[in-house]
């Protein structure tokens, strides 16, 4: 009993301390299966200063996940056990958060279901970063801002939007 109320305990203090620093990657769920989520990171790397690319998304594969998070969600994840070293990188999830937004006055759709709406209309494959979603009550319209993050050699792609009607 005593052994089982301790694990119980360093349980709860371990998954504190996973969501006390800063998140593996903040970004959002892009696929999911039953077994793995894809999450893309909305801020990229600069990795320019080392010869490196100016924009640098990181991607990942994660399992674990909790059942309820879906594509569209934004999320903080924290990774546990070690990462395959890939792109994207592969791992499991250690804890999850996602990131709740009030809903803006006026608007049907979630923002969650207007990112999902988005990803059906973007056809250049899952390798996308999320940069913004807003919503523009005067037409109302979601504006989901989005960038390809495959390779490239010099310029980072241009921002893409893609509207949503709210209905």
């Amino acid at each position: 009993m005593q052994l089982t109320l301790f694990s119980a305990c360093m349980f709860l203090v371990s998954c504190n301390a996973l969501t006390k620093k800063e998140p593996d990657i903040h970004g959002f769920v892009i696929e999911r299966t039953e077994e793995t989520i894809f999450v893309v990171s909305k801020t990229p790397k600069d990795f320019s200063d080392h010869g490196g690319v100016k924009e640098f998304y990181d991607a990942i594969v994660l399992d674990g996940a909790p059942d309820d998070v879906a594509v569209g969600d934004e999320v903080r994840v924290w990774y546990k056990g070690p990462i395959r070293e890939s792109y994207p990188l592969g791992g499991s999830v250690g804890a999850l958060e996602i990131v709740e937004t009030e809903q803006p006055e006026g608007a049907v759709l979630s923002r969650k279901e207007a990112v999902k709406r988005a990803l059906e209309n973007i056809h250049t494959g899952n390798f996308i970063s999320i940069i913004d979603v807003s919503f523009d009550p005067e037409t109302r319209t979601w504006n989901v801002a989005y960038k390809p993050i495959e390779y490239y050699d010099n310029e980072p792609p241009e921002l893409t939007t893609v509207k949503v009607k709210d209905e």
